[in-house]
């Protein structure tokens, strides 16, 4: 009398023409919560795969977490985020070590986990859907990763020879996107985003940084949709890049 219930039997009891939403409770397979790994060797964390009720097609992402829950690197899998693994290479893991303020021989404990997109959603490997709260609750893994000094010294030898701003992957993105930039030496780095009326909506980078190539993750969930402007200032150089927000 006015609450009425209805209890499915399965997936098949319920349609719709647009789900949206990926599956998120698929399983984190490889590095062991805890695992210790010595960024002297290229490491590729797996994962099961997922899928999308309405037929999308789904692509994953590796994101790595500060021991404050801060993100500070994203990715996607290999396969342009198709595969259910991605390859991180020793040099890439040691620069993102040394971003973190680890230093040769050091080691920190870092959170990880997996997103997954459907084309609309981006969401995080989750343990389940609370229906009182509207909310996911995301799964995260720990990884003890040490920085490796004969990384260091390899990753010398072929340090870019300019400064250079990349364009940024994914463009157009949702929510999050992959900004890389060269330094062929040591600089002071301040990267910034703005909108289209040059008001500045982020400041990613404002600190010293070694020689090398470097990657951050732009988190634009709180921004609406448009086109933004990201500046790259190091030492003398500067350059500027747009990108696209799609919501």
């Amino acid at each position: 009398y006015g609450n009425p219930k209805m209890i499915m039997r399965n997936i098949e009891d319920v349609t719709s023409s647009d789900w949206t939403v990926p599956m998120t409770d698929f399983i984190l397979k490889t590095p062991d919560e805890g695992a210790t790994i010595v960024a002297d060797a290229d490491v590729t964390p797996t994962w099961s795969a997922t899928i999308d009720y309405d037929g999308n097609t789904v692509r994953y992402e590796k994101v790595l977490y500060l021991p404050d829950s801060t993100e500070f690197f994203a990715a996607p899998s290999n396969n342009d985020g198709l595969d259910t693994e991605i390859t991180v290479p020793a040099t890439l893991l040691d620069e993102l070590l040394v971003s973190a303020g680890v230093g040769d021989g050091e080691s920190v404990t870092l959170l990880w986990n997996v997103r997954v997109n459907d084309g609309v959603d981006t969401l995080a490997v989750s343990s389940g859907y609370d229906v009182d709260t509207n909310t996911f609750t995301p799964i995260y893994r720990t990884a003890t990763f040490t920085n490796s000094a004969s990384v260091n010294n390899e990753a010398i030898a072929g340090l870019p020879e300019k400064f250079d701003l990349k364009p940024n992957y994914p463009n157009p993105f949702n929510p999050s996107t992959q900004i890389a930039f060269d330094l062929p030496e040591s600089a002071d780095v301040r990267l910034t985003v703005f909108d289209v009326l040059g008001r500045q909506v982020a400041t990613l980078i404002n600190q010293s940084m070694k020689a090398g190539t470097h990657t951050v993750s732009f988190d634009a969930q709180r921004l609406a949709s448009g086109v933004y402007i990201y500046r790259l200032e190091a030492g003398n150089f500067s350059m500027t890049r747009n990108m696209m927000l799609i919501k």
